[in-house]
């Protein structure tokens, strides 16, 4: 198992989604440092020497300012499983099932799911 958490002003592009690390308020003539907390946690399970699955769910969350957009960043979660498939030590085979959710400031959502395959062959 592996588990992250991460909380800091100022620190929202250092995460995935991305959200702002700061925004000019003009009221106050100043620029104000978005706090972010975000955190994930994942497990990996091995099915046999040659079958493994990772799951992972995480979520990122910004504390909005009142000089941001309505579309601002607000929240987001995300989870994968998966199932790779190792026929020899040179050659791995897998697929991947995604799903994220994203919330902006002024409450409007959005989720998607998408499956992905890949393959890696070592010389």
């Amino acid at each position: 198992m592996t588990f992250s958490a991460t909380y800091g002003q100022g620190v929202g592009s250092d995460f995935n989604d991305q959200p702002s690390d700061a925004v000019f308020d003009p009221a106050g003539n100043s620029i104000d440092l978005i706090p972010v907390f975000g955190w994930f946690l994942s497990y990996e399970h091995w099915w046999s020497d040659r079958f493994n699955s990772t799951l992972v769910y995480g979520a990122l969350e910004a504390d909005n300012q009142s000089a941001q957009l309505a579309d601002a960043f607000k929240s987001s979660q995300y989870a994968s499983a998966n199932l790779v498939w190792t026929p020899d030590e040179h050659w791995l085979l897998g697929i991947e099932g995604l799903w994220g959710k994203r919330e902006d400031k002024d409450g409007a959502t959005g989720t998607d799911f998408r499956t992905q395959f890949t393959t890696r062959f070592i010389f």
